[in-house]
């Protein structure tokens, strides 16, 4: 019979708990961007006087934010997953970026704006 390594346990629960306050932490600075990036993108059409300005400052807080604690929350997975084996616990997988699928991609060509050739005339 293996012996129970109770550091290890312990570790896992206590980082375990921090993970999960962490991956909440996370998800509420990236909502709070969110909410920023739908504001400027919503446009009503009818409306145009209304236009939304961007907040540069607001939104490289924001990004700050995001990275402060992602940052804190991959160093804890990082631990967490290097003592899950001696506790008996799965290891917490990590989803890749799709940076490289997006960067596949190749943006479309601009022809200027729908309107643009009326005003040249």
């Amino acid at each position: 019979m293996t012996e129970l390594n109770y550091e290890a346990i312990g570790r896992c629960k206590v980082l375990r708990e921090k993970i999960e306050a962490l991956h909440t932490r996370r998800h509420q600075c990236v909502y709070k961007l969110r909410d920023e990036t739908s504001r400027l993108t919503f446009s009503d059409g009818y409306r145009i006087p209304e236009i939304a300005e961007f907040d540069r400052d607001l939104m490289q807080s924001q990004m700050k934010d995001i990275a402060l604690v992602d940052s804190d929350l991959m160093h804890a997975v990082h631990e967490f997953n290097i003592w899950c084996q001696e506790a008996g616990e799965p290891s917490i997988k990590l989803n890749p970026s799709t940076k490289k699928d997006l960067e596949k991609l190749k943006p479309l060509p601009f022809d200027g704006f729908p309107g643009s050739a009326l005003l040249r005339r």
